[in-house]
């Protein structure tokens, strides 16, 4: 029988098993941007205490709002496996929880960073130019995309064997 990462045995078929380590594997990446999530919300939620909060433009409130949703967003999807799996993983079938969880925390990730583009714009605006600022955002953003869905996406593309079985 083998084990999870948390040393919890897999149970059942060899399809259970392989669900259960898939569901394993997308916890664990839950995990890494939980982490940064946790950061950004952190930052975030200080914003609001500072003085300088106080004097920021109509157009800064609203980005620092629309980081702060985008944020709280993505906290929910990336926690949404576990609740899922705690409530219906006796009801359900383990494939078909793997690729919800799978497709949660995808849009958290997503959200996250969003999230993150919005706080860079929002910090960058209090020291540059808007014009600026919503540069080096959309840069940062691209970045992201490149390497977090662009990357992947090309490597799956490009590895995946196309011939008919």
């Amino acid at each position: 029988m083998s084990h999870g990462t948390d040393g919890v045995p897999y149970a059942g078929s060899g399809e259970d098993e392989a669900a259960c380590k898939a569901y394993a594997e997308i916890l664990q990446e839950v995990r890494i941007a939980q982490t940064a999530v946790q950061f950004l919300l952190g930052f975030l939620m200080a914003v609001a205490v500072t003085p300088r909060f106080a004097v920021l433009a109509t157009a800064d409130r609203a980005v620092y709002v629309t980081a702060l949703v985008l944020a709280f967003g993505a906290v929910g999807l990336l926690t949404a496996p576990a609740p899922l799996h705690r409530l219906v993983c006796d009801s359900m079938d383990k494939t078909r929880l793997v690729h919800i969880a799978g497709r949660l925390a995808l849009w958290g990730v997503l959200l996250l960073m969003l999230a993150m583009s919005a706080a860079v714009l929002l910090v960058l605006s209090l020291v540059l130019s808007l014009s600026q600022a919503g540069l080096l955002a959309a840069v940062i953003l691209c970045w992201l995309v490149g390497f977090w869905f662009a990357m992947p996406i090309w490597h799956r593309v490009r590895h995946t064997d196309l011939t008919p079985r």
